[in-house]
């Protein structure tokens, strides 16, 4: 039965996605080398694509519940005019 209350993490999609590029300054350019290269993002055309061909964002969000530091990786894409497509591809804990 639902209590009324909200999960413990909830991720804003659209905030999410607009500070998705604060990710490379917070993490370095050397390190969003290896992520990349980790996750196997396929590059088109000069351009990063998500694993389900829409665009790749990834960014450092933060658990409530256990107070770590995670990247989350989301491919985004739209498929007809104002209609979108949110992939959650991965969540990957920071360590540093």
């Amino acid at each position: 039965m639902f209590s009324g209350r909200l999960p413990l993490n909830v991720v804003d999609l659209w905030l999410f996605l607009d500070e998705s590029e604060k990710w490379l300054q917070n993490i370095g350019v050397e390190e969003a080398q290896k992520v990349r290269k980790i996750l196997q993002l396929p590059i088109s055309s000069g351009f990063f694509m998500s694993h389900e061909g829409g665009y790749p964002y990834l960014n450092i969000c933060y658990c409530h519940h256990c107070r770590e530091k995670y990247l989350l990786y989301v491919g985004f894409y739209e498929f007809q005019p104002a209609r979108y497509f949110a992939t959650l591809q991965g969540v990957y804990k920071l360590t540093t």
